[in-house]
């Protein structure tokens, strides 16, 4: 109202330019001494004292356009251009401004203000004379600040790397931005609804982010709305100044609608990543009394000049190109927030560290996991609003991984989570009603797994202080009956131990099974023999001569598995049983690089299986480059690495008469009627093998009883010398087991698969 009734002249401010700039600039420099923050901690950018505080760089934001807008309307006048001035009379000003720009930066650590006031100069200059010039000499200014900043500042630094690449640091420097764009992708296309996101999850969501808070909310199409609001409104300014005449009047209009354009498209290109994020206020919107009271100073001005137009326009075709540039930036503001909205979305929203995906959980309950017998492997416990998270046995959490707010999700935990949270197969009509009209998806659905908990609790307990893996499961269906890895750590307490899980060096987070990348050693040996036999190359009773002889790897001397019966003759069949390297690294010799590849790619160790579980996808398989690499190569010591998991399904293959099979985890799925829905496995079997050449190779294990057969092997770690030892073994009631002992020793191994074999099966419900 006080500008409203000014004299119309604007003199007051026109003729008292130097004392308003320096009473802002002292202003701004007194938060040098007894600057506050009022929300405590740094940076310190207000003065004042009892609950009554403002931050000196907003007015002088308004005060510098004033100060700009005189200085250019009694120095240049718009006849500037007409004498061609030199270029250094032209700059001086915007080096003045910069180093002013560069002291905020260094000393309050500002860097939204300094960017916005060099800006703001650069631009009226160039509409004033119109010399493109003026924008790439403050272009370089900008970046050598830029620079500066990140190389002496750290938050500029953190800032800066956190826009090239926020994926790197999502939980520590770059925790707000990650954040931001979920909350924006969380929107959608027509937002969560009023009062219905979570701001609180973003830092500084009533400030810097107030634009993540109000597109989450209002999505796409509210984000969208309020962009061209900004757009219409800094274009009604413009125009102002297309009709104004008097010089001063025009500058001031310009610098004006321009400080509320560049405010706006900073603070929004930072918050969607566009630009570099920097700490400023979106104008009319975000929280502060100091940005508010000068926005509407500004404004007040706006009106005040607009009652001093006139229709005929007196343009600049200057301030016409800056209105294009500002158009365009719009475009590209609304086309970035559409990209995360829409394009990124999903993407976005599925990511572990999204909390809003907890902070659902806790008022809709996510879906039980359960064994083959239905009990109950993971739950979700309380009432509705402070549901938890818990798992009944610790011997599943490599398998199921965790659920947790702080560190996301992991293990079936993850791979299943749409259905465990009822996004997926509900009709998705239901879906979308119960998120309009709940906020959250329907109640979660419950699945049920092939893994028998008495047999995996006791895989668990008999691995327990060791380093390995094991798998269980049946050839003839594919189904897995127990994955366990060990070292290991408990679900129940991953937010209490994580620091110390992560910390350790037998990484105890990380599931062997799938995971894990092992010399293969000679479990390649009953493979080569399928394959020789399969095309007819070798006969399981040709005797070896020098069958018992030692490989050297690195010093170490590869043995015999088994000592070797005294006999004078050993054929391929005994020192396959035997585990005697010898004869299978010439054999894998003369086969040549193409034949030992076809043999790995047949039994499928160029791919991980496909389980709903986290798995590591082979190294591209590279041919040895010479006789004595293939030779190593062959008996499992070359650069092949292999997973418990990869071997399992190979080693099923001999098991289940050749034919490889096809793994299944998930057993079945509850529809939203409370039945259960069969779950195919994600790959199907493959006949790779004549029936009869697979029953020739498991004759030549060794039987341990009557019950349990099998073969033990080793391999070499490195040129270190550490050993590990492989147990491949089956019993009659179609189980099947792959145990690896990183160390201990042969026997060990043996003891310990024979020992799971022998245990009963127990009858899994339907």
């Amino acid at each position: 109202v006080m500008i409203l009734r000014a004299p119309s002249d604007l003199k007051w401010l026109r003729q008292y330019r130097y004392l308003w700039l320096l009473g802002g600039i002292s202003l701004t420099l007194l938060t040098l001494v007894f600057g506050t923050n009022p929300s405590g901690g740094e940076p310190r950018l207000w003065l004042g004292c009892c609950g009554i505080y403002f931050q000196p760089s907003e007015p002088l934001r308004l005060l510098l356009v004033a100060f700009l807008a005189s200085y250019f309307a009694d120095r240049l006048a718009f006849k500037w251009v007409e004498k061609q001035p030199s270029l250094i009379l032209m700059l001086g000003p915007i080096i003045l401004i910069w180093a002013i720009s560069i002291l905020l930066l260094f000393v309050q650590r500002d860097l939204g203000t300094g960017t916005l006031f060099l800006a703001l100069l650069a631009v009226l200059l160039f509409i004033a004379t119109n010399k493109w010039q003026v924008l790439l000499f403050t272009s370089g200014l900008m970046i050598l600040g830029a620079a500066a900043g990140y190389m002496l500042i750290d938050i500029v630094q953190t800032r800066l790397q956190a826009w090239i690449n926020p994926w790197i640091d999502p939980i520590g420097g770059s925790y707000q931005l990650v954040q931001s764009l979920i909350g924006i992708a969380s929107g959608g296309i027509l937002g969560r609804g009023p009062g219905m996101g979570s701001p609180g999850f973003v830092p500084a969501a009533h400030t810097d982010f107030i634009f993540t808070a109000l597109t989450e909310e209002w999505g796409l199409i509210g984000a969208i709305a309020m962009l061209a609001s900004f757009a219409i409104f800094i274009s009604r300014g413009i125009k102002i100044a297309h009709h104004l005449h008097d010089p001063f009047d025009k500058m001031l209009a310009s610098g004006l609608s321009l400080a509320f354009g560049f405010q706006t498209i900073l603070i929004v290109g930072g918050v969607i990543r566009l630009l570099p994020l920097t700490g400023i206020t979106l104008p009319f919107v975000s929280y502060g009394g100091s940005s508010l009271m000068t926005s509407f100073l500004a404004l007040g001005l706006l009106l005040h000049l607009s009652n001093k137009t006139s229709p005929a326009p007196n343009d600049l075709g200057s301030l016409r190109h800056v209105h294009v540039g500002l158009n365009i930036a719009w475009m590209m503001i609304a086309l970035t927030v559409g990209w995360w909205a829409v394009v990124q979305s999903e993407e976005l929203t599925s990511r572990t560290d999204n909390p809003r995906r907890a902070y659902v959980e806790r008022f809709e309950k996510r879906g039980r996991i359960l064994d083959n017998r239905n009990d109950i492997i993971s739950e979700s416990i309380g009432i509705a609003g402070d549901y938890t998270r818990v798992y009944p046995s610790p011997s599943f959490s490599s398998v199921l991984g965790y659920n947790s707010p702080i560190y996301g999700l992991a293990g079936l935990e993850k791979s299943m989570d749409l259905t465990l949270r009822g996004e997926t197969v509900y009709n998705p009509l239901d879906i979308v009603w119960s998120n309009v009209i709940y906020g959250h998806p329907p109640p979660g659905l419950d699945i049920r797994l092939t893994l028998d908990s008495q047999l995996q609790n006791s895989v668990y307990e008999t691995m327990r202080n060791r380093r390995g893996a094991i798998v269980v499961f049946e050839p003839s269906s594919g189904d897995l009956l127990a994955l366990v890895s060990s070292p290991s750590f408990n679900s129940n307490t991953i937010n209490q131990d994580w620091e110390e899980l992560t910390s350790r060096t037998d990484a105890p987070l990380l599931n062997r099974t799938t995971q894990s990348q092992y010399q293969p050693g000679m479990t390649l040996a009953p493979l080569l023999v399928a394959w020789g036999l399969e095309h007819n190359l070798i006969d399981l009773t040709q005797d070896i001569v020098g069958a018992t002889n030692p490989i050297d790897i690195h010093g170490e001397q590869l043995e015999c598995s088994i000592s070797p019966p005294l006999t004078h003759s050993i054929n391929i069949a005994l020192a396959l049983k035997l585990g005697c390297p010898s004869y299978f690294s010439e054999f894998g010799s003369h086969l040549g690089g193409e034949g030992f590849y076809e043999v790995i790619r047949t039994f499928k160790f160029d791919e991980a299986p496909a389980l709903l579980l986290d798995s590591i996808q082979p190294d591209a398989f590279s041919l040895p480059s010479s006789p004595e690499d293939l030779k190593l190569a062959s008996i499992g010591q070359g650069t092949l690495t292999v997973t418990p998991i990869q071997v399992a399904r190979a080693f099923g293959a001999l098991v289940n008469d050749g034919i490889l099979p096809a793994f299944r985890l998930v057993d079945a799925i509850e529809n939203p009627d409370g039945g259960w829905d069969r779950h195919p496995p994600q790959d199907t079997p493959l006949s790779i093998i004549n029936a009869q050449v697979a029953q020739a190779v498991m004759d030549s294990t060794r039987k341990f009883n009557d019950n349990i057969r099998g073969f033990s092997f080793q391999a070499i770690i490195g040129k270190e010398g550490d050993h590990l030892y492989w147990f491949l073994g089956t019993n009659s009631e179609d189980r099947a087991i792959v145990v690896i002992l990183e160390g201990e020793s042969l026997v060990d191994v043996e003891e310990i698969g024979v020992s799971i074999l022998s245990k009963r099966s127990s009858n899994a419900s339907p």
